[in-house]
């Protein structure tokens, strides 16, 4: 942010904005309830999320760092982004200052910063609001996939493949003398270990695929799209 805000004092700030009823794009209908309408979610959730959204600017307030909203946040702060209150109101008013919308660029490295500042968003409202942020509008990120164990993890799949294959060598090997029965159990077996061990193979990629922190920046995971507290980080109070 640039500027000196009105509202020196962080109580009143947090008041202020808590209090701050935020004008809705559609005559006759509430902030909140063009959201619900546009997000079809129930008026219930957005009000909740649009409560959120409250907080989530006290802490892109006074963070003195880029913050990070979840994807059901950061709906709302697209929404209000759109409309003058944001600009003349939100942002002259309350805070007396540009409070920038940074978007993601979908690059790994992006992804990873975005992660990275969500999780630490979600520890400083914990310590601000001295609660956790509620889960149902905050995602947690997802946890990394934990080691494999057992016949499939890294390090064992080859051995699994190598005795499928030494498995289907044997079979051939009993058949050649004769040991039709023998080779047919041996053969039966190194097929269901190499099958299992193609299948476990690509389950274990999606998984550590799915592994992590939870979305792209601005994308469809728990994180959204940066709050900039200071210069070079998007189109000034207003801009998206």
């Amino acid at each position: 942010m640039t500027g000196s805000a009105p509202v020196l004092d962080p109580p009143a700030l947090r008041a202020a904005l808590s209090d701050m009823q935020i004008d809705s794009p559609e005559a006759g209908t509430s902030f909140e309830a063009a959201l619900a309408l546009r997000q079809r979610w129930s008026l219930g959730f957005a009000s909740r999320v649009t409560d959120e959204y409250r907080r989530f600017l006290y802490l892109a307030a006074i963070a003195g760092v880029e913050v990070t909203p979840s994807q059901y946040v950061d709906e709302a702060w697209h929404l209000h982004l759109a409309l003058p209150h944001y600009r003349e109101i939100m942002c002259g008013k309350i805070l007396g200052r540009p409070l920038d919308h940074r978007p993601g660029t979908g690059t790994p490295e992006d992804e990873a910063r975005c992660e990275r500042q969500y999780e630490q968003t979600l520890a400083l409202y914990e310590r601000i609001f001295e609660e956790p942020a509620p889960g149902d509008v905050w995602p947690r990120p997802a946890a990394p996939e934990e080691v494999e164990v057992g016949w499939w993890d890294d390090a064992k799949r080859p051995i699994v493949f190598a005795a499928a294959g030494a498995g289907l060598l044997a079979g051939f090997a009993a058949h050649s003398v004769g040991a039709w029965s023998l080779g047919n159990v041996i053969l039966g077996v190194a097929f269901v270990l190499g099958v299992a061990g193609l299948f476990e193979a690509d389950a274990g990629r999606r998984r550590r695929g799915n592994g992590g922190g939870g979305g792209s920046c601005g994308g469809d995971g728990a994180s959204g799209c940066c709050a900039s507290c200071g210069g070079g980080c998007g189109g000034g109070c207003g801009g998206d």
